[in-house]
Parts: C-alpha cells; structure tokens; sequence
C-alpha cells in the first residue's frame, strides 16, 4: 500500500482505535488526532454551522411550493450530522456517510441547475433519479475505497 494512504498510527486504548486501525479512511487530510471521544475536535465541531444554517434554513423555506429549495435545509443538517460523525472516529465507515453528505448537497446543485433548463424531470421522477444519483455515487465511492483510490477527487470533478 502506498505511503499516501497511510495514517499515523492512534494509541491503543484511545476510543475508535480499533475501528480506526482496522477500517481507517482512505486518506488522513484532518487535523492532529487526539486520544478522546472526538479524535478532531476542531473538525467536528465546525460542522455545527451546518446544522444551524440547515435549520435556520428549514425555518425560511417551511411555506415555499419549491421541493428542491425546501430540501436545502435538510441536506445542509445531513452534511453536518454526517461530517460530525466521521470527524469524532475517522473510520471508512463513517467516512462514506461524509462522502454520502457532499454528494446530496452537489446533486441538489446539479438538480437545480439542470431542473431549471427543462433537463431534469419534475416531482416524483426527479426525486427518484436524485436519489439514484447520490446512493450510485456513494457506492461508486465505497469500491474506489476498496482499490485505494484517492476518494477526494470525486468531489473535485
């Protein structure tokens, strides 16, 4: 395995170091680890602006017709909920949820975009083919997990 891919090594005894050692995330770009229940704290915690965002988000949007724009504020709670919880273990399990995450909130852009030029089909079709955007691409991600391929890139492209 590539050097790249690989992480310092946690202190047995530290909460996720077993999780963390034998299913690690494929690349370590986080903050210095710490031995306690959130092994990233500056990481994790960051990721309460998404919740609050989300929120305050729901609140504006509860009496909009607009599926798609009302979804925002629940997609911004998922990225934070999710990115959370994989910067507390660092693992590749919680690590897919991160990815999961991202691809909701990018697919809500494309979503949008494409919805708006007449290319994306509307109500019950359009949610359909969302989901099978984001869940195929989250399973995209998980068997170039298993190659070791370096997973960042996907949200680049």
């Amino acid at each position: 395995m590539d050097n790249w891919f690989q992480f310092s090594p946690m202190q047995p005894g530290c909460p996720w170091h077993d999780l963390h050692t034998q299913f690690p995330p494929n690349v370590d770009w986080c903050e210095e680890k710490v031995c306690s229940l959130i092994l990233t704290p500056n990481n994790a915690w960051t990721n309460l602006a998404y919740l609050l965002i989300g929120w305050m988000m729901l609140r504006r949007t509860r009496h909009q017709s607009n599926e798609v724009l009302k979804f925002f504020g629940k997609a911004a709670i998922l990225v934070g909920s999710f990115s959370f919880l994989y910067h507390i273990s660092l693992n590749a399990f919680t690590q897919i949820f991160d990815f999961l995450g991202m691809y909701l909130f990018c697919f809500i852009l494309i979503q949008s975009n494409l919805s708006r030029s007449g290319n994306w089909p509307d109500g019950r079709a359009g949610r359909i083919r969302f989901w099978q955007s984001v869940i195929g691409l989250t399973l995209v991600t998980i068997g170039l997990m298993l190659v070791h391929f370096p997973i960042q890139s996907i949200i680049g492209v």
